[in-house]
């Protein structure tokens, strides 16, 4: 529900979870903010690259691959509809 919806809040809320000491929340945390594309996620999830479990840093890592593409793949658009 978070991830379609997309709100600020729901940004704000996953980025928080980011430090919740639970890694299995903190890997879904950072899987939704990739779905989401949010771009001010991109710092707390480079920091999320140091934590200790390494499926914690696998997932901040898939995250910020993705919403790199996103990101991508939206100015591509951008520039073709000029």
């Amino acid at each position: 529900v978070l991830a379609v919806h997309g709100s600020d809040e729901c940004v704000t809320a996953l980025v928080e979870t980011l430090e919740d000491p639970n890694r299995f929340v903190r890997s879904s945390a950072a899987m939704t903010l990739a779905v989401l594309g949010a771009d001010r996620a991109i710092a707390p999830l480079k920091k999320l690259q140091e934590d200790p479990d390494d499926v914690v840093r696998y997932s901040a890592d898939r995250a910020l691959e993705s919403i790199g593409r996103k990101k991508r793949i939206g100015s591509l658009l951008t520039r073709r509809s000029k």
